[in-house]
């Protein structure tokens, strides 16, 4: 086919309308699980920054950067089932954001309190 009988067949307002349709519930119910374990992602964050004192405790306008690198914590342990990758990455993003200015330290915690990750030993 070429690119106009494409154009012609596939975009009709009707057509589009009828497979959007079609696909709603499912893209509702996938949307609303997203958000609420992203919800719950921030929410542990949030506890995990609230118990740490002392010379590591986070100000408030770090926090959302905390809860940036917690969002690719989450993609990572999401992403890959375990083993050696899930320690390269997790280890790459707390360098990451550690070199932004973060603490290493509050970053470990965050990854082992919520998402359960102990780091590799050295």
């Amino acid at each position: 086919m070429s690119r106009i009988q494409n154009w012609d067949n596939g975009y009709k307002p009707d057509a589009i309308k009828t497979k959007l349709d079609a696909k709603r519930p499912s893209m509702e119910t996938v949307l609303t699980t997203i958000y609420m374990d992203q919800e719950a992602v921030e929410g542990l964050v949030r506890g995990t920054l609230a118990g740490i004192t002392g010379a590591t405790a986070p100000t408030v306008l770090q926090s959302p950067f905390y809860q940036a690198a917690a969002k690719q914590f989450a993609k990572v342990t999401k992403h890959w089932a375990g083993g050696g990758i899930v320690d390269m990455e997790m280890t790459a993003i707390i360098t990451k954001w550690s070199d932004r200015g973060l603490s290493s330290t509050v970053l470990t915690q965050i990854a082992y309190e919520v998402f359960h990750w102990t780091p590799p030993a050295p």
